[in-house]
C-alpha cells in the first residue's frame, strides 16, 4: 500500500490539500517511524564508525528529500546526512540528522488548545511555525566530530533552531 493510498483512505476529500498531504505525512511518519521515541522512552541510535548518519536513516532522509524537496533546503541536505544540527534547522530536520531524542514542548497558547498533543505541535513547525518553543535533548558522535557520544540540547523558536548547547556527559 503506497502513501497515496494511506492517504485517501483517511483523509475527507476536502483535505487533500499539498499543506494537510504534509502534515498527514509528519503525522504517519511520527506513528511508523518514531512511535518508541518520547521523554520517558528514549532508543540510542546505533553509532557506525562512518562519518554519516546510519545506513537505515540516511536511507529514510534521502527518501524524504526527494518527495518533500520544498522543506528540506538543499543547503541543510549534507549536513543532515552527516549527522550535524544547524542553526535554523526545524525539529524535524534536527530529528533526521540528530537521531533519538527527548524533549520539552512549551506549546502557542493562540494556536494550540491546552493539552496539545507536544510531538503535533513539534512537527507542526516544519510546514507552519508559530509561537511554540522546543528544546530536543540529542546524544551522539557526529554533532561535535572526535569528542566521542555527546549530550546536546538544541533550542527552536518560531520553528527553527536557535541555540546548540553541548552538556555536561
Amino acid at each position: 500500500m503506497t502513501f497515496n493510498d494511506i492517504m485517501n483512505r483517511v483523509l475527507p476529500a476536502q483535505d487533500k490539500s499539498s499543506s494537510h498531504r504534509l502534515v498527514f505525512l509528519l503525522t504517519m511518519i511520527f506513528f511508523v517511524f518514531l512511535q518508541n521515541v518520547h521523554a520517558n522512552n528514549v532508543h540510542t541510535p546505533t553509532i557506525k564508525t562512518s562519518k554519516m548518519i546510519p545506513d537505515e536513516d540516511r536511507e529514510y532522509a534521502e527518501s524524504m528529500f526527494k518527495e518533500h524537496p520544498e522543506i528540506f533546503p538543499k543547503g541543510r541536505r549534507s549536513s543532515i546526512l552527516h549527522g550535524i544540527i544547524l542553526l535554523g534547522m526545524t525539529p524535524f530536520e534536527a530529528k533526521l540528522a540528530g537521531g533519538a531524542f527527548f524533549y520539552k514542548v512549551t506549546a502557542d497558547t493562540s494556536r494550540w488548545p491546552e493539552h496539545s498533543d507536544p510531538m503535533k505541535v513539534m512537527w507542526a513547525q516544519s510546514i507552519k511555525p508559530d509561537n511554540s518553543e522546543i528544546w530536543m535533548t540529542f546524544k551522539n558522535a557526529y554533532q561535535f566530530p572526535g569528542e566521542g557520544d555527546i549530550p546536546f540540547r538544541v533550542h527552536f523558536k518560531k520553528g527553527h533552531a536557535v541555540n546548540i548547547e553541548k552538556l555536561d556527559k
